[in-house]
């Protein structure tokens, strides 16, 4: 980060410490100690938002033209595609845990995406760019989507647990309405199997046009990547949880055991990513 430009790294402070911010008020919300400050996070993840898309900015105009062409910027994707979903969704869903999970994890992402800053790369031939954007985009949107998936998953089987032992009261608290969380799990699991659907797809088609231009081994080395490997499985799981329901009935909770098994070859795959240099969107 520390090789990042002035503007750029000032911004991508701030945006960690809004993140910290809403982190801390998710945690101590969600006991009751800080819950008055809990309207903070949507004002904090809209500032945070709006900050990391300047990042963008000041990159592209640097390069003067599209901006994803490293890792750093597509973990920036990622984490804007986090706030967006969680801006969207808390219109709907207003119990506490949601605030706590999704700033956790954002949170998180974004340390990642410190780890991984660098300096935008000038001089890179944008020939890729439609594919490149249509695939950081999309495996962006599907990502974020198993996340929420997957908190939703682990809330509605904590709310089974505590119905099973008739505590009826902190269920209500917990998830309020369980028919609500089913949907929510089902929708996450379409939604990321459209998209990464949609980010394969173009994946190849980024490869393809950089093998063209002498830049990149072809699809074949593209689907041998460690973390495409993960992200197909995790599409697999996806696909079997939201479009299989209407071939082979499935009980709520194994969807939801299939939703946490693809958010964890998702955290695979972003760590895989963030700690290795195979995944490359140009050479």
């Amino acid at each position: 980060m520390n090789n990042l430009p002035i503007p750029e790294r000032l911004l991508l402070l701030s945006v960690i410490l809004l993140y910290f911010a809403c982190a801390v008020i998710g945690f101590f919300g969600a006991k009751s100690k800080l819950a008055r400050l809990s309207p903070l996070l949507t004002h904090f993840f809209s500032i945070s938002v709006v900050l990391e898309a300047l990042i963008l900015v000041f990159r592209a105009t640097t390069i003067r033209g599209n901006p994803l062409t490293s890792l750093f910027d597509s973990m920036l994707v990622l984490t804007i595609v986090f706030g967006l979903i969680y801006l969207i969704f808390s219109m709907f869903i207003r119990q506490v845990w949601f605030g706590s999970v999704m700033s956790g994890l954002v949170f998180c992402m974004i340390i990642f995406t410190a780890v991984v800053a660098q300096p935008t790369a000038v001089g890179i031939a944008n020939i890729a760019a439609p594919w490149t954007i249509s695939h950081v985009i999309s495996m962006s949107i599907g990502e974020a989507m198993i996340f929420v998936s997957a908190a939703s998953s682990y809330l509605y089987l904590m709310a089974n647990y505590r119905l099973k032992q008739k505590k009826l009261d902190k269920v209500i608290t917990l998830i309020g309405n369980l028919e609500k969380t089913q949907t929510v799990i089902w929708i996450g699991m379409l939604v990321a199997f459209i998209s990464i659907t949609f980010g394969l797809v173009s994946g190849v088609g980024m490869a393809l046009i950089n093998v063209t231009n002498g830049k990149g081994a072809g699809p074949a080395s593209f689907f041998l990547e460690l973390d495409i490997i993960l992200l197909i499985l995790a599409w697999g799981l996806c696909g079997t949880g939201s479009v299989g329901q209407h071939f082979v009935t499935f009980k709520n909770r194994s969807k939801a055991y299939i939703a946490l098994a693809a958010f964890a070859l998702i955290v695979m795959a972003i760590c895989t990513r963030v700690f290795s240099t195979q995944h490359a969107f140009v050479s």
